[in-house]
């Protein structure tokens, strides 16, 4: 017997994903629902989200892609093999499983937040014209757009949405911050990390981060040590040791 599996039903199953994982359906957009058009389809599938690590993870979705390459769920499984290199550290990998998942799903607003934070990564500081940067930038202008126009199940309350709104524009702020800090733009590097870290209701370590090196690269002392501290709070391991590690340069400096 051949099972579909709807919009609604794909939101239940991602919750088998941590949070973070767990928006990508609920961003693709009513219009966009997928379904699986076979058992086997299906369970390959489900599959990948069970994986028990991200290499595992990102090998089902290259098997799920040879075996299903036109299957309505493949750029979601480009989205979760993304978040899986994310995991791997791998910035070729997260920029590659991206833009394929994009070509799917090119308005989906998770997968551009995320590439617009990883683009700048590998780009030197100082540097003003590398199509990286531009195309983050691109990416974030899209991701305000579509923040505009989305269009939400019933099932996704009033207030449920605009925290996660919230937490979007927040992300998209970083990744400008981000993009000016390349630059060497660092005033307004400060004020889209300031923006970012204000306005998200779940306060994200990296963002505070991002901020605290901004403020240290500018010379405000004081405000980087504030926001460091706060980055060290909130962790997650690698942005604490990070953060400890930019404090303890700043203890060597005065007040």
């Amino acid at each position: 017997m051949v099972r579909e599996c709807s919009f609604a039903v794909l939101l239940c199953l991602s919750c088998r994903l941590p949070v973070a994982q767990a928006q990508f359906e609920l961003l693709v957009g009513p219009r966009q629902a997928p379904q699986a058009h076979s058992a086997q389809e299906l369970d390959d599938y489900l599959e990948i989200l069970d994986a028990p690590s991200d290499r595992e993870r990102v090998r089902l979705v290259e098997a799920f892609a040879q075996h299903h390459p036109h299957s309505e769920l493949l750029g979601i499984a480009y989205q979760y093999q993304m978040l899986a290199y994310r995991g791997l550290n791998d910035y070729d990998g997260v920029v590659q499983s991206g833009e394929r998942a994009l070509k799917l799903h090119p308005d989906n607003l998770n997968t551009l937040l995320i590439l617009a934070n990883t683009l700048p990564n590998r780009v030197a500081t100082g540097t003003v014209d590398d199509p990286r940067l531009a195309q983050a930038e691109q990416y974030v202008r899209l991701v305000f757009e579509g923040i505009e126009r989305m269009k939400l199940p019933r099932s996704v309350s009033p207030q449920r949405w605009q925290e996660l709104r919230l937490e979007m524009e927040a992300s998209a702020h970083e990744a400008l911050g981000h993009v000016a800090t390349k630059r060497g733009k660092l005033q307004e590097a400060i004020l889209e990390f300031e923006r970012a870290v204000q306005q998200n209701p779940v306060p994200q370590g990296s963002q505070f981060y991002r901020l605290g090196v901004a403020y240290m690269l500018a010379q405000k002392n004081d405000s980087a040590r504030e926001a460091l501290s706060r980055a060290a709070e909130l962790g997650p391991d690698g942005i604490r040791k990070m953060a400890n590690m930019a404090m303890q340069k700043l203890s060597t400096k005065p007040h």
